[in-house]
């Protein structure tokens, strides 16, 4: 993704920032990765999606805002049904985690921090399906 100068701006609630920052790391540092996780308003996170081109998230108000702001969406469901949860849009593509306990919310069985759902989606999927929306 990044060989290509796209910038990549990761975004979340201050209870994420672990995961953000783990992504961060993972990816290693260059000018166009951006780690603001828990430094945004709701305004800020819409002025970022507005001029996205895509937008990665897990099934959250961003997938959702995204979606209703006409951008391409890679949507990640793990503990929440797609069935009741996806965000509505023709440029939304939807990625499921694997697993016995796949679409559990509202009454989860594990802890949600460290849900194995959303941890078998394997981040080359992600990849491949980014890489159809050139």
């Amino acid at each position: 993704m990044l060989a290509r100068d796209w910038n990549i701006v990761l975004t979340g609630s201050p209870q994420e920032m672990p995961v953000t920052s783990s992504i961060y790391l993972a990816l290693g540092a260059h000018k166009g990765l951006h780690n603001v996780c828990g430094k945004t308003s709701l305004t800020d996170l819409i002025f970022l999606i507005q001029n996205s081109n895509v937008v990665i998230s897990h099934d959250s108000v961003v997938a959702h805002l995204a979606a209703i702001l006409g951008k391409r969406v890679i949507a990640l469901f793990g503990p929440t049904s797609p069935d009741q949860f996806s965000p509505r849009g023709q440029r939304v593509d939807i990625i499921l985690g694997e697993g016995e306990c796949r679409g559990c919310f509202p009454h989860p069985i594990c802890d949600q921090t460290q849900c194995k759902v959303m941890k078998s989606i394997n981040p080359q999927r992600v990849i491949d399906i980014f890489s159809e929306s050139d």
